[in-house]
């Protein structure tokens, strides 16, 4: 218990420190703190991620042996996530503490463009991906979070709204 007080206390204050940096309009940094916080949820301990990852290895080595290889991941990444992810808002309290972001939350409850994102990225991280950015955007209305990747000079994007890209954070 001690232990999900003090997380709780960390989460609390990074947001406050984040909040703070968009109110005197210091959105990069905010932006960078929140990439920052998005980025502890990518890493390949998630047993999801795994198995997605081996399922699309093993149909790119047997099924589309002539198609590059990464080429192949991305592809069937991004369409196992569209398939089985569902898109939901989070409420204000996961929102701003980020607890639903992890990967295996995200595949059981459905998630918002941060955890889908984390999803994907976690996904391609098993796939021994490099190159790989969130992009933040905004339409003026709506902050959405995407995926980039640079694939031999070009940008490849996964769930982008295609609005004005105002920050991006290399994640792989």
């Amino acid at each position: 218990m001690r232990f999900i007080n003090i997380v709780l206390v960390v989460l609390t204050i990074e947001v406050i420190v984040v909040s703070f940096l968009v109110l005197i309009n210091a959105d990069s940094i905010a932006l960078g703190t929140q990439a920052k916080l998005m980025k502890k949820y990518i890493n390949d301990e998630y047993i999801i991620t795994k198995k997605v990852a081996y399922n699309i290895n093993k149909i790119c080595v047997s099924e589309y042996r002539n198609i590059d290889r990464q080429f192949c991941y991305w592809i069937l990444a991004s369409d196992w996530v569209n398939r089985n992810i569902v898109y939901k808002n989070d409420t204000f309290i996961e929102e701003i503490l980020y607890l639903n972001d992890d990967p295996e939350k995200t595949y059981i409850h459905g998630n918002d463009c941060d955890g889908i994102a984390i999803m994907f990225v976690s996904i391609l991280k098993e796939l021994g991906f490099k190159d790989v950015y969130l992009a933040f955007e905004s339409d003026g209305t709506n902050d959405h979070v995407c995926v980039l990747w640079n694939d031999k000079n070009i940008i490849r994007k996964f769930n982008c709204i295609n609005a004005k890209i105002y920050y991006i954070e290399r994640v792989l």
